[in-house]
């Protein structure tokens, strides 16, 4: 028994409804609706899924032509009035659903619908689609009834005796419902209480156990299979649920190749919440006829709940191997696989949906992202290329591609592309601070040729002077983009110490102070911060403030003489030495030498104070 513990929500929210919530961001509409139909066959009941699946197949049709959309809506309504005569009631919703999900609500039918949801047990639904017909017309007296009937079962006493007033002013002639109304008023005054259900789900369990003992005591030549059948079918109609269940139990007990049986039991289980046994007897009836496809997929729906990926992959094989291909069954099977952790088989479905649907843009970013994460850059870049020659104003699209090519290394297709992107979303700044990057990459490309070059030729003058050029044309770049990282991140105090070393490179010391004094007060940058000020300040001249904050950055260390420590204790000391003080600057050369003796000329400077 799958626990009950874990409700039809969260399992839809984490197989179905998300997914569905994301195909129709993609504008994938056709598979959000097999998504969202596949979580209703597990639970009819689900409402968030039911609004969801309206909201996608309005979306479908928004944008199609009128004529469509009505010719669309008179086929579904004809449907629906062919499966009301056949009593099979999950179609009719599905169908009638759908009919008001591309064309306006119509007062003749919702009533309709609004039995239907009563006659599943679907209370609220049933209400709300009657509260819909009153706003459309307000005078329709069997709604008013239905909603006067229904409220009054729910303890809604007051609500119901306005809609029964309102239908007497209508109809004041109708005794039977004249009386109704005085006996809703009564209870009112009387305010009577109201029993409650106390039946739990052990003693539903403990009656299903009595019918099934029940069952086991008949022969099979007692039982007439189609009374059976005929009086299970009517335990439905009557939510009887726990009745139907005993008939269709004593079918399958004289006829076990009882396909239609086995079915219902499957479809009263899943109402009941008994997902175990729904699985056995949906299994019985692939097993009967491998084609029966709805029974697969819900099997497969079953299997993903219960958290067994394997089965639930081995049904969705079925369906392509007995049927034709489809698109949202593909997609299905590259998610399953993709939560087994198996990549290569999750790229080889999603490849079948790109192939049977040329036009599936959002699958071939789900395909770019997946060999992207396996670092395969090239089949990456196709994909999303093929996902741009249908969006081709994509700027997030674009951009990525961008990425794709700097990552790569090919700096002229990525400035392309986010120079496109800019020229689409000029306001995306993240996109100005990627063209400066391509450029600052171009300059490191140059300058590693001239390196290159100048080792051949060592006394080429014009050739160094290039070469100064580029190292200043890249520290102003790398300014730049930090400068643009700083205005999108400004709280970011690591960008403001970058920034300070960059200007302290290029000589701007008092641009640099500013920036690393942003610094100090964030703990974890604060000695690097308060040692490059005091450089600064080194630079400046002014050794006694210079000396100041270095002390102050020896303090916020750790007390280890690890790699900050010995940079700032050697500068300290050579401040030390300029200052003529070469005892003092030998105490701090000393610190460095106790730990490593290696470091720098340290060891020279010490063992010449001992001659």
């Amino acid at each position: 028994m799958i626990k009950d513990g874990v409700t039809t929500e969260a399992v839809i929210g984490l197989w179905f409804y998300d997914r569905a919530v994301k195909a129709i961001d993609e504008r994938n509409y056709d598979y959000a609706i097999n998504l969202l139909q596949l979580s209703l066959s597990i639970d009819p009941g689900s409402s968030r899924a039911r609004s969801l699946l309206i909201v996608a197949r309005k979306k479908k049709f928004q944008t199609s032509n009128p004529l469509r959309r009505q010719i669309k809506g008179i086929v579904l309504m004809l449907q629906g009035f062919f499966f009301e005569k056949l009593k099979k009631w999950d179609r009719v919703i599905e169908k009638y659903e759908y009919l008001f999900s591309i064309v306006p609500l119509q007062a003749p039918i919702l009533p309709r619908l609004g039995d239907i949801y009563l006659r599943k047990g679907m209370i609220d639904k049933a209400i709300g689609v009657y509260q819909m017909t009153l706003i459309l017309q307000q005078d329709n007296l069997y709604t008013l009834l239905r909603l006067t009937k229904l409220l009054h079962e729910q303890g809604k006493t007051k609500e119901a005796v306005q809609h029964c007033k309102k239908y007497l002013k209508v109809k004041p002639n109708d005794f039977t419902v004249g009386q109704e109304f005085k006996n809703l008023e009564a209870l009112i005054v009387i305010d009577k209480g109201k029993w409650e259900d106390k039946s739990s789900l052990v003693e539903g369990a403990i009656r299903r156990q009595s019918e099934e003992a029940k069952v086991a005591k008949e022969t099979v030549s007692k039982i007439d299979v189609g009374s059976c059948l005929q009086a299970a079918e009517t335990f439905v109609d009557q939510n009887r649920w726990d009745d139907a269940i005993s008939e269709y139990k004593k079918v399958t007990v004289a006829a076990p190749d009882n396909i239609a049986a086995h079915q219902a039991l499957g479809e009263l289980y899943i109402r009941g919440r008994w997902f175990e046994e729904a699985i056995e007897e949906y299994e019985k009836v692939v097993a009967l006829d491998p084609k029966k496809k709805a029974v697969l997929n819900t099997l497969a729906g079953l299997y993903v709940r219960k958290g067994d990926i394997t089965c639930a992959i081995e049904k969705y094989e079925k369906i392509i191997l007995l049927f034709s291909k489809e698109v949202p069954t593909y997609r299905l099977l590259g998610d399953l696989y993709l939560k087994k952790g198996n990549i290569k088989k999750a790229i080889e479905n999603y490849q079948q949906v790109a192939e049977l649907d040329p036009q599936h843009s959002a699958i071939y970013t789900i395909i770019g992202d997946l060999y992207l994460k396996q670092e395969e850059l090239p089949k990456a870049i196709g994909e999303y290329k093929k996902q741009m020659a249908l969006e081709p104003a994509n700027p997030i699209l674009i951009e990525r591609l961008g990425d794709l090519y700097l990552k790569k290394g090919e700096l002229g297709q990525a400035k392309e592309s986010y120079s496109k992107a800019a020229q689409i979303e000029p306001a995306n700044k993240s996109i100005a601070g990627k063209i400066k990057e391509v450029e600052l990459r171009k300059t490191d490309a140059i300058l590693k040729h001239y390196e290159l070059l100048l080792k051949s030729n060592p006394k080429n003058e014009e050739l160094k002077k290039k070469i100064a050029r580029a190292h200043q044309d890249k520290l102003k770049m790398r300014v730049g983009v930090c400068v643009e990282k700083i205005k999108e991140n400004p709280g970011d105090t690591s960008l403001h110490l970058e920034l300070g070393k960059l200007y302290q490179e290029e000589g701007m010391l008092d641009e640099a102070l500013v920036e690393f004094q942003a610094c100090v007060n964030e703990s974890s940058l604060r000695q690097m911060a308060l040692y490059s000020i005091g450089a600064c300040f080194e630079k400046k001249g002014m050794l006694d403030m210079a000396i100041n904050r270095l002390e102050a950055a020896l303090a916020a260390g750790t007390g280890l003489v690890d790699g900050q420590t010995k940079d700032i204790l050697y500068k300290l000391g050579n401040i030390s030495e300029a200052n003529g003080d070469r005892e003092r600057a030998l105490s701090f050369y000393k610190k460095i030498y106790e730990t490593d003796i290696a470091y720098r000329d340290v060891a020279k400077k010490v063992e010449s104070g001992y001659l």
